[in-house]
């Protein structure tokens, strides 16, 4: 069973055939969720860090040289700190 698209928002029992099932052909053919997906990253490269967005239109690469390198190494502290409780999470979804 494939998996559904971040817009459907219908019963599993009332899916429309595209959905449910990939292999039916006709005008319920799979349409997939490509068109949704986008991915923003920082990679770290040691002594520095770049930004890379992946998206439908375009693909976009910053070198952040320094500081990239020291955002990459907050996230990191906060993120431990977040799981052993002693700061609170940010809001958000």
């Amino acid at each position: 069973m494939a998996a559904a698209c971040a817009g459907d928002r219908s019963p599993k029992g009332r899916r429309p055939g595209h959905v449910a099932n990939p292999n039916v052909p006709g005008p319920f053919a799979h349409k997939g969720c490509l068109a949704h997906l986008s991915i923003a990253c920082l990679l770290d490269t040691g002594d520095g860090a770049a930004m890379v967005y992946r998206g439908r239109k375009r693909n976009v690469v910053i070198p952040l040289p320094i500081v990239g390198h020291w955002m990459k190494r907050a996230w990191g502290s906060y993120a431990r700190l977040t799981k052993l409780g002693r700061i609170p999470r940010l809001p958000g979804p």
